[in-house]
């Protein structure tokens, strides 16, 4: 986690990846309603946070639902929070000796695994910026996504983020993010359901 100086030096770099104009292309709702039926949107619901933040943060141009990669990090994203939450629980697991050699240690340990594989695009994405070709055609971007912004970004004293800097923004932002707004945007349709005088 980060915070104090360090955390305000990467908000302020970060800012720019979340104007609205941004987001707005990134409404497939519009499609679901129109179908004029029932529509479990439970799941809809925890992946839309999750795609938009892929294809805004690092120009994701598929579809998150339909990859199976993006499927293993929606299930290992699960297993860590849910893992997270039995551990707070288990009063033997708050020792991290006895929580490693646990069936559940275990399972956070793969579930972190996977996450972490998905941070392999920071390297990927900076190899591509070596070509001058794609540095141009990015620099010349109306908008630089999440990822972007991070690999140019320099603090004030002129030092770019380090690899391990960049993973814990990537981690961060992707594991906070889509779990918590897929939660929120959930209970704020429960409640509306429950308050049609509010709908309209």
């Amino acid at each position: 986690m980060l915070n104090g100086k360090k955390w305000f030096q990467h908000q302020w770099m970060l800012t720019p990846a979340f104007y609205y104009d941004i987001l707005k292309p990134y409404d497939k709702w519009e499609q679901l309603v129109d179908q004029d039926c029932p529509l479990e949107i439970n799941q809809h619901i925890f992946l839309m946070p999750m795609e938009i933040i892929i294809k805004c943060a690092f120009s994701y141009q598929g579809s998150v639902q339909l990859d199976g990669n993006f499927r293993s990090y929606s299930k290992a994203i699960g297993d860590m929070t849910h893992l997270v939450y039995s551990r707070g629980i288990h009063g033997f697991h708050q020792s991290n000796i006895i929580y490693n050699l646990s069936s559940d240690g275990r399972s956070f340990h793969r579930a972190c695994q996977v996450t972490h594989e998905h941070t392999g695009m920071i390297s990927m994405r900076k190899a591509q910026l070596q070509n001058e070709g794609e540095l141009e055609k990015v620099r010349k971007k109306r908008y630089l996504d999440f990822l972007d912004i991070l690999l140019f970004a320099q603090t004030e004293d002129g030092n770019s983020l380090s690899d391990e800097d960049l993973c814990t923004e990537v981690d961060i932002f992707m594991f906070e993010g889509h779990d918590t707004t897929g939660s929120g945007i959930s209970w704020i349709f429960y409640v509306l359901a429950t308050h049609p005088e509010h709908q309209q």
